[in-house]
């Protein structure tokens, strides 16, 4: 029953993704705002501080809320930052592990693991490379 967090790395995904996503509507204030109205200031000063409260506050703190475990024939999934949320798969009932990286998680040499079974998924992002890697077989050894 080891309690596993994620790589810091994901929470480097997840900050490029805000980043990436704030430049919208930073686009969209300078395409439909008069500059430098009031309205204009007044949407980047909200937007602004949504960013970083997003940035410096929500994300360091689901990250540090997220964890996994498999323990007595479970694997059990933990987090939530407003809402928490646990969710457990029982090991016998997997039908198929899969790995995946997407672009980001390949550069930070990261990995998630997707765990299907009757009735839903389950899915651990964050893991290294290897220990994904090895989470996968070992899960893959229990599908009948």
């Amino acid at each position: 029953m080891t309690l596993h967090k994620p790589h810091r790395g994901l929470m480097t995904i997840w900050r490029m993704y805000l980043t990436a996503a704030a430049l919208i509507p930073a686009f969209l204030f300078s395409l439909f705002l008069p500059f430098p109205g009031f309205w204009w200031r007044s949407a980047a000063i909200i937007w602004g501080a949504v960013f970083l409260a997003l940035y410096a506050v929500y994300i360091p703190m689901r990250f540090s809320a997220k964890s996994f475990r498999v323990e007595n024939g479970m694997v059990v999934s933990c987090g939530g930052v407003v809402y928490r949320y646990s969710h457990s798969l029982p090991i016998g009932r997997i039908q198929y592990v899969s790995l995946v990286t997407g672009p980001a998680e390949r550069l930070l040499g990261m990995c998630t693991v997707v765990i299907a079974a009757p009735g839903g998924k389950l899915v651990l992002s964050g893991l290294k490379g290897a220990e994904g890697l090895a989470l996968a077989q070992a899960l893959s050894g229990t599908v009948k």
